[in-house]
């Protein structure tokens, strides 16, 4: 979705959080590529620690999110939504900003991404 006009100043979207992350997707590779290529091998371990990246619980959320909400019904997506993060004990915290926040700005772009040309 990144690549629809607008969606990139969305940071719940682009960063799966209300505010955008100091790396990109892009950024993060490049640190991580100038890691491996200049930093000592001991310090590899804070680097990736110190990573501002979304966990998997959000990433995976997104992506389930995004494909039921751009190809199902609103309300039939919204009960698969709630019966998966049950079914897969989705923590409540990543819950809570999937309906909250995630869901409702993907629904907002939805007219655009099915009406791009």
């Amino acid at each position: 979705m990144a690549n629809f006009p607008g969606v990139q100043n969305s940071s719940v979207i682009y960063d799966l959080q209300l505010t955008p992350r100091p790396a990109s997707g892009v950024g993060i590779n490049d640190i991580i590529t100038e890691m491996f290529l200049h930093d000592d091998v001991n310090t590899w371990t804070d680097t990736l620690l110190n990573l501002d990246m979304p966990n998997y619980y959000l990433t995976f959320g997104a992506i389930v999110i995004q494909l039921l909400t751009l190809t199902v019904e609103d309300d039939r997506a919204d009960a698969i939504i709630e019966a998966m993060a049950d079914l897969f004990s989705y923590p409540q915290e990543e819950y809570d900003f999937m309906t909250t926040y995630y869901v409702p700005e993907v629904n907002f772009f939805k007219p655009i991404i099915i009406n791009w040309h």
